[in-house]
């Protein structure tokens, strides 16, 4: 298969599972993402499996994704 089909068919596929990405954190599952919500709580829980799935770490010196923060 020639180099720019291949780079085609990944393009497509990179757009694709980007797109599903989008949609599945835009969906009424994650009910709006408010701060401090349920669906805030079960979006960050997506992208943290998401990266896992990926095989991301956690940032040196923490042992989860999950960075504590105040809003000001």
């Amino acid at each position: 298969m020639a180099v720019a089909a291949v780079q085609a068919q990944t393009a497509t596929a990179v757009k694709s599972r980007s797109r599903a990405l989008v949609e599945t954190l835009a969906s009424d599952r994650f009910d709006g993402r408010l701060t401090g919500s349920a669906g805030e709580r079960l979006a960050g829980d997506f992208l943290i499996d998401e990266l896992k799935r990926l095989g991301a770490k956690p940032l040196p010196g923490l042992t989860e994704f999950r960075v504590p923060f105040t809003f000001t």
